[in-house]
């Protein structure tokens, strides 16, 4: 099952915090380092990871994940 944690804030003054953000610019040297060496073991996913976890366990997400991320199954021929 994937988790995903994003930090949840409004975007602008009265805004609701109902559209979550979260950002998947690249990652800094510290936070590299922290995530190889901290105590709490975390892995950094680029958005290329991220995308390929999501579509790999898309069938194990659960349906309010799977209402975020609307994807489509399409079969080719081999």
């Amino acid at each position: 099952m994937i988790q995903a944690m994003v930090d949840v804030m409004p975007q602008e003054p009265g805004e609701s915090i109902a559209d979550p953000a979260c950002d998947i610019g690249g990652f800094t040297k510290d936070a590299k380092y922290e995530a190889d060496r901290g105590s709490i073991p975390v892995v950094l996913l680029d958005p290329d990871d991220l995308s390929n976890e999501i579509v790999r366990h898309y069938g194990e997400m659960d349906m309010d994940a799977r209402s975020l991320i609307p994807l489509t199954t399409i079969l080719w021929p081999a």
